[in-house]
């Protein structure tokens, strides 16, 4: 059994949208950071309630200050029937929830893999339907194998930008990427550079892990990520959670499966990459910070030594906004 929720509740830091549910304005709840998949509806009405769980009110608190701005005497066991629901919900910093974290932090840990996050909703979750869906997008009228197909690109290829988009909507675009990358056979290490989601403690973040998906596993490269992370100031690892459920490296794996064939021959290296948001606040330079210049001398080593036959997919979109 889970110990009681203290007596002064703490809402996490989860996002709020005004929605219409049902025919009522509502607001809706929900965590983006994955931690819990829930997602609670409650009435607009109770906003005010909802920004005195801030863990510094108690209940009682909660109810005086309500009675004292409005006038209305809002039942004990009415605040505490919300706080159950929130809590029962994992929307509050309560020993319910933190038992949560710690379970599926253990588990993250002792998997060999990343498993697929976004199979089933992003994309199915069959690999005959993955198959036939990623065929569609590169000869679809636009795609790079419809009519007017395009030319592959030959030479030496360093990088390739592509989306991260859902797949979906943005698979033309993904297969125009992607199309340059066939018969390259003489890649053997592909670099992914994935838009983190998440908030992260650093500028990078790497993985142990190998990427599964429904088409099969990618394996990474652990002595590149290990190489890495020698010429690092900073705990290359230490935001290897944000992994569990970013699809913007997720995407880009499962197109190099369906390119390749499911059981991928080249190694992958994982790289989630954090807000770069203040650099556009400030107008300051990247290459001003201290991780931001020492990941790209280790990435820049880490190509050197791998004499030409790496590549660098960035998962990006250009209006990233």
């Amino acid at each position: 059994m889970f110990a009681p929720v203290r007596d002064k509740p703490k809402l996490r830091m989860v996002e709020a949208f005004p929605v219409q549910h049902d025919g009522r304005e509502m607001i809706m709840l929900r965590d983006p950071l994955r931690w819990t998949e829930n997602i609670l509806f409650v009435p607009a009405g109770l906003l005010p309630i909802l920004q005195r769980f801030d863990g510094d009110h108690s209940v009682l608190d909660i109810q005086a200050e309500i009675m004292r701005r409005s006038g209305q005497l809002v039942p004990s066991d009415f605040l505490r029937g919300i706080v159950a629901r929130l809590d029962e919900g994992l929307m509050l910093d309560s020993p319910r929830f933190q038992a949560h974290r710690e379970r599926l932090l253990r588990e993250f840990r002792e998997s060999p893999v990343r498993p697929a996050a976004n199979a089933g909703a992003s994309y199915p979750a069959e690999p005959d339907k993955i198959t036939a869906m990623l065929r569609n997008h590169f000869f679809a009228a636009g795609g790079p194998n419809g009519p007017g197909a395009a030319r592959e690109t030959r030479g030496r290829l360093v990088g390739l930008i592509a989306p991260h988009i859902d797949l979906r909507r943005g698979g033309v675009s993904f297969a125009w990427a992607y199309h340059q990358l066939r018969g390259r056979d003489d890649i053997k290490l592909f670099v992914i550079l994935g838009t983190g989601h998440q908030p992260m403690k650093h500028r990078f973040g790497g993985i142990g892990k190998d990427y599964a998906t429904p088409l099969g596993v990618a394996r990474t490269d652990h002595e590149a990520m290990q190489a890495l992370a020698a010429g690092l100031p900073f705990d290359f690892f230490e935001d290897e959670w944000a992994h569990r459920s970013e699809h913007s490296i997720e995407f880009q794996v499962l197109y190099l499966q369906h390119l390749f064939g499911g059981q991928l021959n080249a190694r992958i290296v994982p790289v989630l990459v954090g807000s770069f948001h203040e650099f556009g606040q400030t107008g300051a330079s990247p290459a001003s910070d201290a991780e931001v210049a020492a990941f790209t001398k280790a990435l820049r080593q880490l190509l050197e030594v791998s004499r030409g036959r790496a590549c660098v997919i960035a998962g990006v979109d250009f209006a990233h906004i």
